[in-house]
């Protein structure tokens, strides 16, 4: 089979694994409700994968959603969003944000790599659940009510599901080299022009949010909304890669003391996802 088609399909079948098997042998919920796995597909899938990660996961979430009885409209503007969410955490991955610092492929072997790993993860989280719950808002209206708790579920459940995930895939590529590697593009561009893109993407979301609650709202509001900010990201998402990635092999003790304690990390979320598991503020839906 053709590498890149794998790159599709992997994370394909797993959207449909964790998206309709969470769905029908745990009796969830739709609008973000109780444990949501598979919007970490999308984070990961993108990171290691790129655009045939992202390409991947998104029809497999298209068709999950379908499915589990969200509209046509809803389905295919989630599929765009998440599209860009997804290639989103890619893209980020591969910007040199220290220019001291060499690139590399996903690794979570120094403190750098993890903190920006973290980052990359809450700037997705807070992207796709602001996005999510302005879709929620414009198509399904009874929920209106309900978007602040919609738009903080789904940014709990994109951060959990995305580091637990994000850790074992990044450790499972360790073993086994499928990560698709961005070709150096020999292009000239501002690069402030993007750095103002993404910090105005990020900016401006966060002051629709602090906006949305202080104002009354309306359709025509929200829309404009959505439609600035998937531009802002879809324009951030043309921003070619000029670096090249360094090939250093690491095999340090660092590395194996960052490797217990992201397991160590990884059990104790789990464990408290596991206790913390609530359906009761969703039951009005």
């Amino acid at each position: 089979m053709n590498s890149k088609l794998k790159k599709i399909m992997v994370p394909f079948i797993l959207m449909l694994i964790f998206n309709l098997g969470i769905y029908y042998f745990t009796n969830s919920k739709n609008f973000g409700a109780g444990l949501t796995p598979h919007i970490g597909i999308l984070f990961i899938s993108g990171l290691l994968f790129g655009v045939y990660g992202a390409i991947g996961s998104v029809i497999g979430n298209l068709i999950c959603d379908l499915v589990r009885g969200y509209n046509l409209i809803s389905s295919i503007s989630s599929a765009i969003i998440s599209f860009g969410i997804s290639y989103l955490a890619y893209k980020l991955w591969y910007t040199k944000f220290n220019k001291k610092l060499e690139l590399t492929k996903p690794k979570l072997i120094n403190t750098y790599q993890l903190v920006k790993f973290l980052i990359i993860t809450i700037i997705c989280g807070f992207l796709y659940a602001s996005l999510t719950a302005k879709l929620c808002y414009l198509i399904y209206p009874w929920t209106i009510p309900l978007t602040l708790k919609i738009e903080l579920s789904y940014f709990i459940n994109f951060i959990n599901s995305s580091f637990i995930l994000g850790i074992i895939g990044i450790w499972i590529s360790k073993r086994i080299d499928f990560v698709q590697i961005p070709e150096h593009q020999q292009k000239t561009f501002n690069k402030k022009v993007y750095t103002t893109i993404g910090i105005l993407l990020i900016v401006f979301t966060l002051a629709t949010i602090i906006i949305d609650k202080l104002i009354v709202l309306n359709n025509r509001i929200i829309f404009v909304e959505t439609l600035l900010i998937t531009i802002l990201l879809f324009t951030y998402l043309t921003k070619p890669n000029t670096h090249n990635l360094s090939n250093e092999s690491f095999n340090s003790i660092s590395e194996k003391v960052m490797n217990i304690f992201l397991i160590i990390t990884l059990i104790i979320i789990f464990i408290s996802i596991v206790l913390s598991f609530n359906h009761d503020f969703i039951k009005v839906l």
